[in-house]
């Protein structure tokens, strides 16, 4: 009988000292800054992503998270689809930056995909290729690229004031042949004065 108890008040002792390591333990969590954004400028929110849980990627997302009505005056978060996972391992930290733009203004690098898929299919459409240089078709291709490059342009300075809510998400997926994953989220503002 004395031997239970002496197993029993062993194990209470292992799992009294265990607490406070386990609590130690930075929790996974993602904070972010908020925004003010002024006519006119591009400002980020800076992210911390800390305790991942588990060796493999980090994928950090950004998503308007206010009324449906709104999601057309608010400004634009180009982490929507995801960045590219980062490669992380467990109990790391990840820090970035998540770039606003003005609704209807122009985003940096997506305009020049656009741009360049255009003029691949005038290319292609007017038989660029096969009748060599015909310069009708070299000024159409020029006119559809800077069109295709401003197509997003728009006033920066038309912007809506208000308080526009928008959810960061952090998820860690691990590298394992069975797939694990676990995902936290904050909600930051973007203030339009």
């Amino acid at each position: 009988m004395k031997s239970g108890w002496s197993i029993l008040c062993g194990l209470g002792l292992v799992l009294v000292t265990g607490v406070p390591m386990w609590a130690a333990t930075t929790p996974f969590a993602i904070t972010a800054t908020n925004v003010t954004m002024s006519p006119g400028s591009n400002p980020v929110s800076q992210f911390t992503v800390t305790g991942i849980p588990m060796t493999g990627t980090l994928t950090v997302a950004c998503a308007f998270a206010g009324a449906a009505s709104m999601a057309s005056k608010a400004p634009i978060c180009p982490m929507t689809p995801p960045r590219a996972p980062y490669q992380v391992n467990a109990g790391g930290t990840v820090q970035g930056v998540i770039a606003f733009y003005p609704p209807g203004g122009p985003i940096p690098a997506a305009a020049p995909v656009a741009g360049a898929a255009l003029a691949g299919v005038l290319l292609l459409g007017l038989g660029f290729r096969r009748r060599g240089w015909n310069w009708l078709a070299l000024v159409v291709l020029c006119v559809a690229f800077l069109a295709g490059m401003t197509a997003c342009g728009g006033s920066s300075n038309g912007m809506t004031p208000g308080t526009y809510p928008y959810t960061i998400s952090a998820s860690n997926e691990s590298g394992s042949t069975t797939p694990l994953g676990q995902q936290v989220t904050t909600t930051i503002n973007v203030t339009v004065p």
